[in-house]
């Protein structure tokens, strides 16, 4: 079976990780730099990464993708494990609980070390998986509701907030 062959990112693999998020934060940062919008566009994709792949036990090789849409290994709400069950897929979207943009913002102000990124990234950089339905009733836009801080707000917010937090599952309690 192709999940007994996965795992969730090691802390060394999400180390690395954050190693290269941490490269490009001062490019990132320098507003004269010509590479600053692809940098910030970079940790953005590299953010993805934290949610979507996961180490191939097989091929011995972290995997791009791999556990992107399995409820097996992601939160999910009731819909989207229906849904998981009857099409596959099609569907289904990968929606990060903090949005990937407000993540990088962040972690590029602060000019985070790496131990900063990966106490960071495993506080806020989580994913949900979703229907479309369900993702246009979260992301109204693509951020936090108005006034919303990492200081002070609650991670699931924008889920709390559209009325699906009572829908998401952990993954170890598939057979709803």
């Amino acid at each position: 079976m192709k999940h007994e062959r996965l795992r969730l990112l090691n802390e060394k693999e999400r180390q690395h990780i954050c190693q290269f998020i941490r490269v490009l934060i001062p490019i990132a940062k320098d507003m004269k730099h010509p590479m600053r919008k692809v940098a910030k566009w970079q940790i953005k994709q590299t953010l993805w990464r934290w949610t979507a792949d996961a180490f191939n036990t097989q091929s011995g090789a972290v995997q791009r993708d791999a556990i992107k849409f399995e409820v097996c290994f992601q939160r999910h709400t009731r819909k989207a494990f229906k849904v998981k069950q009857q099409t596959g897929n099609k569907g289904l979207r990968h929606e990060h609980v903090v949005p990937r943009g407000r993540l990088a913002i962040e972690i590029i102000e602060q000019d985070m070390s790496v131990e900063d990124i990966l106490k960071f990234l495993c506080k806020w950089c989580h994913a949900v998986i979703v229907t479309r339905g369900e993702d246009k009733r979260i992301r109204p836009t693509d951020d936090m509701p108005e006034g919303w801080t990492f200081a002070s707000g609650k991670l699931y917010q924008r889920y709390i907030d559209s009325g699906l937090m009572h829908e998401i599952c952990d993954p170890s309690h598939n057979g709803i």
